[in-house]
């Protein structure tokens, strides 16, 4: 190994091997530019969202220079496999964690685990908590580095009486060890269970006078543990191909539904009470767009130095180089997203010439351009050496840019009926007022020559 860079939540550590002075910059240039600065994902993140999907792609020449480690190619490859996967920038999120249980809770109890369900008498559950307080324990510290910055609101609630065979029956692989879900089988368990479980917790709410967009994401947790002693059906553990349909690929204990949620199989076999709780915060931290890797061994710079990145899968704290990549990467997007979103508000105010922009959403474009270019600055100027996450200032601006933007373009008063194209107006009110206005002009000559003649 030619350098470790250590997985500490304080600050950022990089341990190098004696090497000539020359080694030691190649290295310090590669780490920086391929795992925690990655200009190149940068730049591919602020192309992706003004790329239309044509063949015509965004100009390259600044980035695709000799100097360049990464191939920006491969760069926006990553993007575009992350944008699919994650759920959209916001200033919050609305997690609903589903328990789906085939057992009848008992009708005098409030709501609960009923008691004939032990898959929380484990030794990671001795005082017997609720879901709801399960994971206020358990899933909640993992997330407080998450909540400096964002908005995350975690709910619960307890499906009875549901099992997935009912909505679609699995198939067995072939050596009987397990009940697998392939991902055409899996859309179809996603559309029948979503009539149970609610609408989406996805809303537009107004508060203190700011309109906040929080994204939706469902876990669903199946308890289909086979090792009961009174479940008599000696049921196969649940997996997921999700790669293929294939039954030689790799079975998965969890299956992700690219920005929706996850589905997550708890049998005591591969997640179990012990372990879902980093299992549950890995999952949300990958749908906000936080990279999610284990302990990983990289090559970087053109002499193929080995880089030892050490492991950031924690339930409590995320690595700093991680988080203030992860700042880095949604702040452009929010940047991004906002620009295009006054944009389109522009071209809308410049079609429709007679729209009337009213004081409220003119201040909020204002307030939009103002956190916009705070946040352009703070991302050009040098980080402090003081401040504890350098990203931080440039995210909450640019999520305060993007939030303006968004109830600028969505305010009520720009859906004003009225506001019709000129040709529009007359091919409506035309046919409506000639029947009419042509009886009228013929009795108004009519007068008028009767006058004229009586005059005379």
């Amino acid at each position: 190994l030619d350098a470790v860079v250590r997985a500490n939540t304080e600050r950022n550590i990089i341990y190098l091997r004696a090497l000539p002075t020359e080694n030691m910059t190649s290295i310090i240039l590669g780490i920086l530019q391929e795992q925690l600065v990655k200009p190149s994902t940068l730049q591919a993140i602020y192309a992706s969202v003004w790329w239309k999907g044509s063949d015509t792609e965004p100009s390259t020449s600044n980035t695709a220079s000799k100097n360049t480690l990464v191939d920006y190619a491969s760069a926006r490859a990553e993007v575009a496999k992350l944008r699919t996967h994650q759920l959209p920038a916001a200033s919050g999120y609305e997690v609903t964690a589903t328990l789906v249980s085939p057992y009848d809770a008992e009708p005098p109890s409030p709501p609960s685990l009923p008691s004939t369900d032990d898959w929380m008498w484990g030794p990671g559950n001795a005082s017997n908590l609720s879901f709801g307080e399960w994971l206020q324990r358990y899933v909640n510290p993992g997330l407080s580095d998450l909540k400096r910055f964002l908005n995350l609101n975690i709910y619960s609630q307890y499906l009875y009486s549901v099992t997935l065979d009912a909505l679609e029956w699995s198939k067995l692989s072939k050596d009987r060890t397990h009940r697998f879900y392939t991902s055409a089988q899996l859309s179809n368990v996603l559309n029948s269970l979503e009539a149970y479980l609610g609408q989406h917790a996805s809303e537009r709410s107004l508060s203190n006078e700011t309109y906040e967009v929080h994204g939706g994401l469902h876990l669903v947790v199946v308890i289909d543990s086979p090792t009961r002693e009174y479940n008599a059906t000696s049921r196969k553990p649940l997996r997921f191909h999700i790669s293929g349909s294939s039954r030689s690929d790799p079975p998965s204990s969890i299956a992700l539904v690219p920005q929706w949620g996850a589905f997550i199989s708890v049998d005591d076999v591969d997640i179990s009470l012990e372990n879902l709780g980093g299992v549950l915060v890995n999952t949300i931290r990958s749908f906000v767009g936080l990279l999610v890797r284990s302990q990983d061994v990289v090559t970087v710079g053109r002499s193929g130095s080995k880089v030892l990145l050490e492991s950031g899968l924690t339930t409590e704290k995320i690595v700093k180089w991680e988080l203030d990549l992860w700042l880095r990467r949604r702040a452009i997007e929010s940047l991004s997203t906002a620009v295009l979103t006054l944009t389109s508000l522009v071209r809308t105010i410049e079609r429709v010439p007679t729209m009337v922009i009213n004081w409220e959403t003119a201040s909020r474009v204002k307030s939009a351009v103002s956190a916009w270019s705070e946040a352009v600055s703070e991302l050009a100027s040098p980080p402090s050496t003081s401040s504890k996450n350098p990203g931080a200032k440039a995210f909450c601006a640019a999520r305060i840019a993007l939030e303006n933007a968004d109830a600028a373009f969505f305010d009520h008063s720009l859906l004003d009926l009225l506001y019709f194209p000129s040709d529009q107006v007359f091919g409506i009110y035309v046919p409506l007022f000639v029947p009419i206005g042509l009886p009228l002009i013929a009795s108004g000559v009519a007068v008028l020559r009767f006058f004229l003649k009586k005059s005379t």
